[in-house]
């Protein structure tokens, strides 16, 4: 009887830990979105950063306006934008996605380098319908 007690405890616990587990992952990666600076996306689908603002590792940039077949075809769109020097990730129920400098790789370059960089990319592969 005791191990019985003792199994169904265990069980409850491991349910509500699975749960809190999910709600945390849920709300870290909406406010890591959110934290980020800000990019913007223009009606041509070029990506850009704001120019006036120090240089970050990490910048989020609204979808809207912008559809995808799917949530598959939104990833599959965004790794295909991926580089040695930047990495996408899209998070398409919230309608946002991250960019992310390896800056690591070009430590000496600006905003402005950056921007060139994106201008070149999301020219060639604009992010719009």
């Amino acid at each position: 009887m005791f191990f019985k007690i003792l199994i169904s405890k265990i069980k409850l616990a491991n349910a509500a830990g699975l749960l809190a587990l999910t709600i945390g992952i849920t709300l870290s990666s909406n406010l890591f979105a959110q934290n980020n600076p800000s990019a913007s996306l223009n009606e041509a689908g070029v990506l850009q950063l704001v120019a006036d603002q120090p240089l970050k590792n990490m910048y989020s940039f609204t979808l809207t306006g912008v559809s995808f077949e799917s949530e598959d075809a939104a990833v599959t769109f965004f790794e295909g934008l991926n580089t040695e020097l930047v990495t996408f990730r899209v998070m398409l129920e919230s309608q946002k996605a991250v960019v992310m400098l390896q800056r690591s790789k070009q430590p000496a370059w600006s905003v402005a380098d950056w921007n060139n960089y994106l201008l070149t990319l999301t020219t060639a592969n604009p992010i719009r319908n």
